[in-house]
């Protein structure tokens, strides 16, 4: 009987140790509280990153569509005025002139309007008709067939054609008057052709014009 008095006694004890213990630590649980951030802790947040503004895509895409489409027709206004403009062929009733003189003048008109002095000349009839070739001091040469001018070639700049061109100029100007040769003689005789015909003669020597040649069709 004793045994069972002392041990409800020692049950009763540790059930009262427990029930302290777990009273203890429920009321230090709550003192404490929950746990709040500081009031004086800095935050973590940069300031100095903030948030980018919002973009509207469409709006984007548009604008750079026609920033690109204004650049496209900007380029294209401009391509025709930067192609250089073709010359016009050659044309038999005013292009075969060297200053007052042109082909089919007749040889009295013809010494009325040439100023040099005239140094030799030479006649041939073998071919059925009159030839006959004037020589002048300052380079020039005439070919009369029956009384008429047949070719003039000149080495002086006292002669220029109705484009402009002259003795002495470059061949970049021959090109710019009257475009590209239809043939090149000897790396330096240019030959430019009206319908199929050699009427039109450009001596180049050194990229300089030497001597200018019009001819007439037989």
């Amino acid at each position: 009987m004793l045994k069972k008095l002392n041990f409800r006694n020692s049950t009763l004890n540790t059930l009262i140790w427990l029930l302290a213990i777990t009273t203890f630590f429920f009321l230090l649980t709550s003192c404490r509280g929950p746990h709040s951030p500081r009031e004086n802790e800095p935050s973590t947040e940069d300031p100095a990153v903030m948030p980018l503004p919002a973009v509207d895509l469409d709006e984007s895409e548009q604008t750079t569509g026609n920033e690109s489409a204004g650049q496209d027709s900007g380029q294209s206004s401009k391509q025709p005025s930067e192609e250089k403009a073709q010359p016009e062929p050659l044309i038999i009733d005013e292009d075969l002139k060297l200053g007052e003189l042109q082909v089919d003048m007749p040889k009295e008109t013809m010494e009325e309007l040439i100023k040099a002095k005239l140094t030799d000349s030479k006649t041939d009839d073998s071919y059925g008709f009159e030839s006959e070739i004037l020589i002048y001091d300052d380079g020039t040469e005439i070919h009369l067939v029956d009384g008429k001018i047949y070719s003039i070639s000149v080495s002086a700049p006292e002669y220029p054609t109705p484009r402009g061109l002259r003795a002495g100029d470059t061949a970049e100007k021959v090109k710019e008057l009257y475009g590209e040769p239809a043939a090149i003689e000897e790396d330096s005789l240019w030959v430019y052709s009206v319908r199929g015909y050699d009427l039109f003669f450009v001596t180049i020597n050194d990229g300089k014009v030497v001597s200018i040649k019009v001819s007439q069709v037989m």
